[in-house]
């Protein structure tokens, strides 16, 4: 997997990340494991999967962490759902962010997370960790650049400052 932060500040707490190669990459290696997962099932497949799916509902919806594994949780059991509304972490006032699951996560990969039992919801601190460490060993990333990944492209796409900030 090639890594997509900058030279300039991989070691950063934001690495620069491209949001279109990350996006493309994540995608990448999702159809690839999935594809790996269909012809020969394993725990460390759906363990990946796990991580990227979890990976690109927050930098789809330009989340926090949390709220990624709050709206995954809420994902995997009802696999139904095309979006959730979870509170956002960070604020004291009850606020809610609306999540939304990407297109190209399959109900299928819920279904192989759910039998697997690889994401343990009562343990979230420690799914953030994993997730954290896959990403910097596989992505040259942190959970945290995902989200700057996102509201660097909603800036440079022109959206509205007001709109980017929640």
């Amino acid at each position: 997997m090639n890594k997509v932060a900058t030279k300039k500040q991989k070691d950063g707490f934001d690495r620069s990340l491209d949001y279109d190669l990350l996006e493309k990459q994540l995608l990448l290696n999702l159809k690839k494991k999935y594809l790996e997962l269909k012809v020969n099932p394993s725990i460390q497949k759906v363990k990946a999967i796990s991580n990227i799916v979890i990976a690109l509902i927050q930098l789809k919806n330009g989340s926090r962490i949390s709220e990624a594994i709050e709206s995954m949780e809420h994902f995997c059991n009802d696999l139904n759902l095309k979006s959730v509304e979870v509170k956002i972490s960070k604020r004291k006032d009850g606020a809610m962010r609306e999540i939304i699951l990407p297109n190209e996560i399959k109900k299928d990969m819920f279904v192989y997370i759910n039998n697997y039992k690889v994401l343990d919801f009562t343990k979230k601190l420690q799914i953030q960790n994993k997730i954290r460490d896959y990403l910097n060993k596989y992505y040259a990333s942190n959970t945290h650049s995902l989200r700057y990944a996102t509201v660097t492209k909603l800036v440079e796409i022109g959206t509205p400052l007001n709109i980017v900030s929640k």
